[in-house]
């Protein structure tokens, strides 16, 4: 098995994991199943151990087992705009003040629809699977001369679901947040290092409702 593989299957595997939610706050008053806004007692908490929700930008929340796609001013949520309520395949609901607000991770929005593409042919024109998913296919490695270490270039496609092609972007921030956070070890060396990178800003394909992007990997070598 080549250190491409090895490095993919690793990587794949951790993007399925449920690493836990970090940023957390509770609603400051009841909230109804057509609410567009909604406000939480602090998005941005000081402590030394505390995590911020997202400042700039759409990202989701999840609510009970409702998602939702949102902007942020301070500890004001407002839906994403062209955005709606039970988002994902989730369902719109009712929550009390006091309820917990999570800032979503990759996996509450695809579970384990992680994927390894077949082969370069993968017919994403026929994919109308009702939920959102992910699908990686590793790219060209290089292997540092003086140095136990593989670069590696996934391209890496995220997909919303039939219901909202327009939040790919949505997972997409889901999956740079976990690609951002991880930490995984092979038996054959270790993912050192990990980040997304674009050399352009590729536009959603509203046909088929897949976003493309890029992400590159630093792996340690076997020996």
């Amino acid at each position: 098995m080549t250190m491409t593989l090895d490095t993919l299957t690793a990587f794949i595997d951790a993007m399925k994991d449920n690493p836990g939610h970090v940023a957390s706050s509770t609603l400051t008053a009841d909230m109804t199943v057509a609410a567009t806004s909604f406000s939480v007692v602090e998005a941005h908490p000081t402590g030394e151990d505390d995590i911020p929700f997202h400042r700039r930008g759409e990202f989701v929340v999840l609510i009970g087992s409702e998602l939702i796609n949102v902007n942020r001013v301070e500890n004001l949520f407002t839906m994403a705009s062209g955005s709606q309520r039970g988002a994902f395949g989730s369902t719109a609901a009712r929550h009390s003040s006091g309820d917990t607000v999570y800032q979503a991770v990759l996996y509450d929005v695809v579970g384990s629809q992680v994927w390894e593409a077949d082969d370069d042919d993968t017919d994403y024109d026929e994919w109308e699977n009702e939920s959102a998913a992910v699908i990686v296919q590793a790219g060209p490695e290089t292997r540092h001369p003086n140095a136990p270490v593989v670069d590696v270039t996934f391209s890496v496609r995220c997909y919303s679901g039939t219901a909202r092609p327009k939040d790919a972007r949505a997972v997409y921030r889901l999956f740079d947040d976990r690609v951002h956070a991880l930490n995984v070890t092979m038996d054959s060396g270790g993912i050192m290092e990990a980040w997304t990178h674009n050399a352009f800003s590729p536009p959603l394909e509203k046909e088929t409702g897949w976003l493309l992007h890029a992400c590159k990997v630093d792996a340690k070598m076997a020996g």
